[in-house]
């Protein structure tokens, strides 16, 4: 019987394992062992990478690599790329248990270097997911738990 995991933005601690709702026969996912990078996808498609085990979105086929962000782009992406959209999770990726390669990329010569994992995706790299939603003007915030305003 497999354990289900109660993901405490990478601290293990137990006062935020009583405020995370963890109940008896949960524990705390484990800490980073690497940086954390973030990568906005739809809820769909991060469902259908739990089934099979591994994430390959479109930009992996069309660009050969899944485009991340460091914390502080995460909220220029979204409302560049996403604003108004409806469904989105942010995944929180632990960048050591990435098994393909990370680089860090300009795209297009004008933009912040980001992360770009080439390859596909071990779901058990992302050690969170969280509902990721625009606001009443289509743009977006980061979580709560990512220092976001508190809800």
């Amino acid at each position: 019987m497999r354990i289900p995991t109660c993901r405490i933005a990478g601290w293990i601690v137990l006062a935020a394992v009583v405020a995370a709702g963890c109940t008896e026969g949960q524990r705390p996912a484990p800490a980073p062992a690497g940086p954390i990078i973030f990568h906005i996808t739809t809820r769909q498609a991060w469902a259908e990478a739990v089934r099979v085990g591994r994430y390959e979105p479109e930009d992996l086929r069309m660009y050969e690599s899944i485009p991340c962000s460091v914390r502080s782009q995460v909220i220029g992406v979204a409302n560049e790329f996403f604003k108004d959209r409806k469904g989105l999770v942010l995944l929180y990726i632990d960048s050591a248990k990435v098994r393909p390669e990370i680089r860090y990329v300009d795209m297009d010569g004008t933009t912040p270097i980001g992360p770009h994992i080439y390859g596909p995706l071990d779901v058990a790299a992302v050690v969170r997911v969280a509902d990721f939603t625009p606001q009443a003007d289509g743009k977006f915030v980061m979580p709560p738990e990512v220092g976001g305003p508190k809800k």
